[in-house]
């Protein structure tokens, strides 16, 4: 996805200029003409302070609040606050994680501002030691690095619609790191149109069973 036209247009609003933009993002003046003129693509991290600066949202996110209703209730597993419903035991881990309520309190962990908390129903993180179960906390404002987990949001074209995934980021790939068979799946480009990553994960809990 080229962001340039959304950028540009954006800086012309009265009140906003490349240079703001660019102590914001800690970015030169010639690297914020480029993302104006599409030589330079955002970076994953950059894309929510631009939008906060802009106070316009990024064109990725535009498309699914204009999608049909249809659409847009598929893909809740985009919106982190959001209450979605466990799947049933059994059912082959539909949804590889789930988001929890924003008031709810898994073993200590509480989402606050930018953040999310989610619930892991897959094994395609067991290897890096998240099992399903697990609770993880994401933070949307954290910039990931090499190795770090993140909770991505990949398109899928059966549904037309994002889904929420637990993967191990290793520029410019999100990959799986399990044994399992059944829900490994192919290093993927976070090229931040059809795959993006919504947050870090920061912090992770796992109950204990009785």
């Amino acid at each position: 996805m080229n962001y340039s036209r959304w950028i540009d247009q954006g800086l012309k609003k009265p009140g906003k200029s490349g240079s703001e933009l660019g102590r914001l993002l800690n970015l030169t003046r010639d690297k914020i003409s480029k993302m104006r003129s599409g030589a330079r693509q955002p970076r994953a991290e950059e894309i929510p302070l631009i939008e906060q600066y802009l106070d316009e949202p990024a064109p990725h996110h535009k498309r699914i609040a204009d999608a049909p209703s249809s659409a847009r209730a598929k893909s809740k597993a985009m919106r982190a606050l959001e209450e979605l419903d466990a799947p049933k035991a059994g059912a082959g881990f539909f949804e590889e994680v789930v988001a929890l309520k924003a008031d709810e309190d898994f073993g200590g962990l509480k989402a606050g501002a930018n953040q999310g908390l989610w619930r892991v129903w897959s094994r395609a993180l067991e290897l890096a030691g998240y099992l399903p179960g697990d609770a993880v906390l994401v933070d949307s404002t954290v910039a990931p690095t090499a190795g770090d987990a993140v909770c991505v949001q990949i398109f899928d074209d059966k549904t037309g619609a994002y889904r929420t995934r637990l993967r191990l980021y290793q520029p410019p790939h999100v990959v799986t790191s399990t044994m399992d068979r059944k829900v490994q799946a192919e290093p993927v480009v976070v090229d931040n149109d059809r795959v993006w990553i919504w947050g870090t994960v920061i912090r992770s809990v796992r109950k204990r069973r009785g």
